[in-house]
């Protein structure tokens, strides 16, 4: 553990946090002026704001390979233009788009040999072509594929169309995700921390074989009927030995679930997915997301919140060794 860089404590990083929101929230003439009116001459705290808004200015990695994507409408229309629906693809009959992301397009699909239903990931048009975003995209599913565990999306094959585009063919949940659920209210402290115990079952395998999914948020979550939890897309995963090749070094991921690291774009270990973790366990129970400026998040909550993962994602990794 000596050679891990030391983390930002929960209350210092919801300090970040809510300048760094208030920064990107004014005109960038006085942005300036209000990062050190806010700052009022906390150097360290200035240097960690500035190191995020200096990495948001620049983009991360998804916003690199979707540069033609700018607003989910966008998005849509791409799924439209791809046309999949009634086509075949392998053994499988594409029925409807399910949905899409900078990195991929979901669609539901009859696997024609088994007679079963599965989601077929593609990558996006502008994508497809090139060599670093199809690495991405087959990284995502040989991560995914080695992790054998109950918490962790089944992925069922790699293969490829015709005409050689890479696609993921994955199980299809009768589920929600846990975004979703959430947009209903707020969840009991119990039914909280019995979802955040499998999501961290989940991660501890993930790290045991050197993942790091990077992403951990509710939409990435699924809540099956039967009560089980799966952790969907390793899409920004980290796999161990893997960044060098893909010449990684810019921000991955989503803003308001990022450990401080992970946001200036700084290398991350297992550590970001547990900070990740704990702001959505204070989501589930406060309603609303504990690193988000102006949500009235007590850095207290958030510090209880942070510990209570970390043991969570430390006793899961005990139990699978």
């Amino acid at each position: 553990m000596s050679d891990l860089a030391p983390v930002m404590s929960a209350e210092r990083w919801v300090r970040v946090q809510d300048v760094f929101s208030a920064a990107l929230d004014c005109e960038a003439a006085v942005r300036s002026e209000l990062v050190d009116r806010h700052c009022a001459g906390d150097e360290e705290l200035r240097s960690e704001v500035q190191s995020l808004l200096d990495s948001h200015e620049r983009g991360g990695l998804l916003d690199q390979l979707a540069q033609n994507i700018s607003a989910p409408a966008l998005l849509r229309a791409q799924v439209a233009a791809m046309d999949w629906q009634g086509r075949r693809v392998a053994q499988y009959t594409v029925l409807e788009a399910l949905g899409a992301g900078a990195m991929g397009l979901v669609h539901k699909a009859r696997d024609e040999r088994l007679g079963r239903h599965v989601a077929l990931k593609f990558l996006p048009p502008h994508l497809a072509a090139q060599p670093d975003a199809k690495q991405r995209f087959l990284l995502e599913a040989r991560a995914a594929a080695v992790l054998d565990h109950p918490n962790i999306c089944t992925i069922h094959e790699i293969g490829s169309t015709t005409d050689g585009q890479p696609f993921i063919a994955m199980a299809l949940y009768d589920a929600e995700t846990l975004q979703a659920r959430l947009a209903r209210g707020p969840l009991s402290i119990d039914d909280a921390l019995a979802i955040a115990q499998q999501i961290a079952n989940g991660l501890a395998k993930a790290h045991e074989h050197g993942v790091i999914h990077r992403d951990v948020k509710p939409s990435n979550i699924m809540l099956l009927c039967d009560g089980t939890v799966k952790i969907l897309d390793f899409g920004v995963a980290r796999v161990a030995d893997t960044d060098a090749v893909l010449g990684e070094r810019a921000a991955v991921g989503t803003a308001a679930y990022m450990s401080p690291e992970q946001a200036r774009g700084d290398s991350a270990d297992f550590r970001t997915d547990v900070w990740s973790l704990a702001v959505v366990l204070y989501e589930m129970i406060a309603g609303t997301g504990g690193t988000r400026s102006g949500a009235g998040a007590s850095p207290h909550v958030v510090c209880e919140s942070t510990e209570c993962a970390g043991r969570l994602v430390a006793e899961s990794a005990g139990k699978s060794t």
